[in-house]
């Protein structure tokens, strides 16, 4: 498995764990993690929305150009699939940048207030940035990992 190396910006903590568990985990579920994502990469994204993503996305992508976390359950695109992927029964204000669990939930950034939205069936919950988005699904990942695997 390739883990890029683990920046030292707002997400380190996150990215940490998240890497711990793919390689406590590894032949047991599945994570990708890409080549990181270039500053010139982000800022051509900034052009082509015409905004400013928030830089706790931008800190992830500098680790990861888009990754798989445990099995599907988080899906970041890569930048062209974000350029790619906009779909136009969302509004016009929401960017995806993600999928969650497979079922339909998505991963939006509002351009109008540069907050992260979990989108489902209607339904929203937003997020001041990725550190708090991860809370929880890091959490979940920790216990079904503990499950498939032991306690670690």
């Amino acid at each position: 498995m390739y883990i890029p190396e683990i920046p030292n910006n707002s997400l380190s903590d996150e990215i940490n764990e998240i890497v711990y568990i793919a390689k406590k985990t590894e032949h047991k579920m599945f994570f990708e993690f890409n080549q990181p994502a270039t500053d010139d990469e982000l800022l051509d994204l900034e052009k082509y929305f015409n905004t400013t993503f928030p830089e706790s996305y931008k800190d992830f992508m500098r680790f990861s150009n888009g990754a798989d976390i445990a099995d599907e359950y988080i899906v970041f695109f890569n930048i062209s699939e974000v350029k790619s992927l906009q779909i136009s029964t969302f509004p016009d204000d929401y960017i995806i940048i993600g999928k969650i669990i497979g079922d339909g939930e998505v991963l939006c950034i509002s351009k109008k207030d540069q907050q992260f939205i979990r989108l489902f069936e209607g339904k929203e919950r937003r997020y001041i940035d990725l550190k708090e988005f991860f809370k929880r699904p890091i959490k979940k990942i920790r216990i079904n990992t503990e499950e498939i695997i032991g306690a670690f």
